[in-house]
């Protein structure tokens, strides 16, 4: 029986794993320049469902930090639908969207357009890592009385994040002596990447507590959500960050938003701080609220009270100018994880003097710079007991609790950065221009690179003193033609040549032709 009952559970398993759709692979990309300014892109494509893909071209001039240059000329095997085989090729002329000879990077980007099962990445959320993940942060961490830890602690989250392959935009900077901190992974959108959502939570303590609902759970969630959204790809951009300093006056958070975070180009679509996410208790008036507070916000007030104040649910604390990411956490949290209990409010414009402490975490930089942001918290001193103190440790958390917010997290974040069945491939390529120097004659060379010869078209530039000259990089002639009044086109043989960058030169005496040539073999 035994036996019997551990094959049905593989045959179960495997039929889960057979059931998820596979994402399309793109593979043998190749790119020619058969023409002035035009490129020829030929690649393959496989996808395991033998469904129909939508193909991406995209281009980045900064080494791969952005992909905003204009390809919407491509034509050919591009957009949707692009049928699976082999030798799919896209055209691209580039002339007016790159003016500048330089490296560039190409990513082809592959989405067969299937949804992607948001209850199975919340479902991989696992409550086991997040306490054995707590049990290794928990710990003073401050960086004076738990300097030591706080460092190791660093480096754990650093180490998670380069793991599941987020690029690392972590900054430091000096705080009186102290090297501070915000370690930041990111996976890059593949559409929208000025578009960023941000899931963090601060990793340092006051100094004589352990922290483990403060902020233990958060660092431990953060960590936990990268691991199970990184292996997919997205529309938009998702930033995992520890804060430095929450505990010294929102020093991190305060350094990211107005100092050395957020990059010219971006844009912040929702922050999802995760402000102590692990305390949970059940027992009636073991929640309770800043002075104040029932008039406020007396509905929320009134819904605690009904259930006898205990502290079983998970605050969702939005700010009424962005009513929409409170809401669309509430919705994630329904429709992927109704166990969980979500109180949601809007806090006023005016929380600052009205409700102060519903600013006491690292969401309030944002606010305060009108960005959307979520605080994600048990109620802190509201709730736990243990707040601040020495007894702030692992064994007085609820872990099914804070997966269920982690969960919550994750779904809602996916839906808004807008997860894709996708892959891609980006290919470096040097791209030349055919600007000419000055007006009147002019040069086509194709194809470039070359790998055998090229081929040169004229353009007015017909003249008794016309002149073809090649150098290398040293300066070194390689070859020289004069060009007569019955020349149009010019083949010059490279096979003698070594593979590396040329300059051509055509000098009519009235003026200089110049282009760039790759022989590559």
């Amino acid at each position: 029986m035994r036996h019997l009952l551990l094959l049905l559970f593989l045959l179960l398993t495997t039929a889960a794993s057979f059931s998820q759709n596979q994402p399309p692979v793109i593979d043998n990309i190749d790119i020619n320049f058969n023409a002035a300014d035009q490129m020829t892109i030929t690649y393959d494509l496989q996808d395991a469902e033998n469904d129909d893909a939508e193909i991406s071209l995209r281009v980045s001039d900064d080494d791969g930090k952005t992909y905003t240059i204009n390809t919407s000329g491509a034509t050919g095997d591009i957009g949707y639908p692009v049928l699976p085989g082999n030798g799919k090729v896209i055209q691209w002329n580039y002339s007016g969207q790159i003016d500048m000879d330089g490296n560039y990077k190409l990513m082809l980007v592959a989405d067969d357009r299937q949804p992607v099962d948001i209850q199975a990445l919340v479902d991989g959320v696992d409550s086991t890592r997040l306490r054995n993940d707590l049990e290794v942060i928990e710990g003073v961490r401050h960086r004076t009385t738990g300097a030591t830890h706080l460092e190791n602690v660093k480096a754990l989250i650093a180490d998670r994040f380069d793991m599941y392959g987020l690029e690392d935009e972590s900054v430091s900077w000096d705080r009186g002596g102290y090297d501070a901190k915000n370690i930041i992974g990111t996976k890059r959108g593949l559409s929208d990447q000025a578009e960023i959502y941000i899931i963090d939570g601060h990793f340092d303590t006051v100094d004589d507590s352990p922290g483990a609902d403060d902020n233990g759970s958060a660092v431990a969630g953060v960590m936990e959500a990268a691991r199970i959204l990184a292996p997919y790809h997205f529309d938009k951009t998702i930033k995992f960050i520890g804060f430095d300093l929450e505990e010294a006056g929102l020093v991190g958070s305060n350094h990211f938003v107005n100092v050395d975070g957020l990059k010219a180009y971006e844009t912040v679509g929702g922050v999802f701080n995760l402000e102590m996410i692990g305390y949970f208790n059940n027992t009636p008036n073991s929640q309770t609220f800043p002075f104040g507070f029932e008039q406020i916000y007396p509905q929320v007030y009134d819904t605690v009270r009904r259930d006898s104040f205990r502290g079983n649910f998970i605050t969702n604390v939005g700010i009424e100018t962005h009513p929409d990411l409170n809401q669309a956490f509430e919705d994630a949290a329904t429709q992927y994880v109704p166990d969980l209990k979500v109180i949601s409010l809007l806090a006023t414009e005016r929380w600052l003097l009205l409700t102060p402490d519903l600013g006491r975490s690292d969401h309030a930089p944002f606010w305060l710079d009108g960005y959307p942001a979520l605080m994600l918290t048990d109620g802190s001193n509201f709730r736990n007991p243990y707040y601040h103190t020495p007894n702030d440790t692992v064994g007085t958390l609820n872990f099914t609790f804070m997966s269920q917010v982690v969960k919550a997290t994750v779904a809602a974040v996916a839906q808004l950065a807008g997860i894709t069945n996708s892959t891609f491939e980006i290919v470096d390529v040097e791209i030349v221009t055919s600007s000419s120097d000055l007006s009147g004659c002019d040069a086509q060379v194709f194809p470039n690179p070359s790998s055998d010869q090229i081929q040169i078209e004229l353009t007015d530039c017909l003249s008794q003193k016309a002149l073809l000259e090649v150098y290398n990089l040293e300066g070194d002639q390689v070859y020289r033609q004069k060009i007569t009044s019955s020349m149009y086109e010019i083949e010059i043989p490279t096979s003698d040549w070594s593979s590396g960058t040329y300059f051509l030169i055509i000098d009519t005496g009235d003026t200089s032709v110049q282009r760039k040539v790759i022989l590559s073999r």
